[in-house]
């Protein structure tokens, strides 16, 4: 996870050209994103829960694992948002798989708005 997390904010910070956005939903809630007349391109995606989060979503009950990320993520939230005006995505085990069965999850994606 903390890989992942470097090569993102690697990938945010040199191929971003316009203000990027983050944003987060937790599992069960869904993400809107919505750029207008541009189009979203997605610079990062993660579902899973980072340990430098923690407190994120915390859930009702603590969570035993506290650093997993679905491998699907990044293609997922392609296919449901790169190049359109807007998408939805809902952050669930049944789209991203389960990288950590009994933790509570949250989704995150990084992106831009372009022309």
């Amino acid at each position: 996870m903390k890989i992942f997390v470097a090569v993102c904010l690697l990938a945010v910070f040199f191929g971003a050209s316009n203000a990027a956005v983050t944003r987060f939903a937790c599992e069960r809630d869904t993400m809107s994103i919505n750029c207008g007349n541009h189009k979203i391109n997605v610079l990062c995606a993660a579902y899973g829960r980072s340990v430098s989060y923690s407190a994120r979503c915390a859930g009702s009950a603590p969570s035993p694992s506290l650093s997993c990320l679905a491998q699907t993520s990044i293609s997922k939230v392609n296919q449901l948002c790169d190049g359109k005006s807007s998408c939805s995505v809902i952050a669930k085990n049944n789209v991203f798989g389960d990288p950590c069965v009994g933790t509570y999850k949250y989704l995150e994606v990084t992106y831009e708005c372009v022309l």
